[in-house]
């Protein structure tokens, strides 16, 4: 991420856990085109529909138990991240996190000193 004030948070917050090993991979971060949903007409966040209403109405039981279910959070990004608790604020800032010069001074910066590469 191109935060490293967030980076150091987070690999210090999994050493004083205690956590042996890290493990850094490196993606690409494109949103693909998912047409099944596009057709269906999802989208983050959901827009209420005439058909997607209608749906929702032939599945109270479902509606009624999401409606008590607890909340799902990125809870490791909750305290670092403003954002943290709106999916569509926090969707945008991931995306704007991915840095394309990572390199291996910045691999060194998270793994610290001692490590092995």
């Amino acid at each position: 991420m191109k935060s490293r004030k967030v980076n150091v948070s987070l690999v210090g917050r999994a050493h004083d856990a205690g956590c042996s090993a890290l493990v850094l991979t490196l993606d690409l971060h494109v949103q693909g085109k998912r047409w099944a949903d596009a057709k269906n007409g999802l989208s983050v966040p959901p827009k209420l529909t005439l058909a997607n209403a209608a749906d929702l109405v032939t599945h109270l039981r479902w509606l009624v138990s999401m409606a008590r279910s607890k909340r799902r959070t990125f809870g490791n990004l909750q305290g670092e991240v403003e954002q943290a608790e709106h999916l569509s604020a926090l969707t945008e800032w991931i995306e704007a996190q991915f840095d394309p010069s990572f390199d291996a001074d910045r691999y060194a910066a998270c793994a610290g000193p001692g490590s092995a590469s």
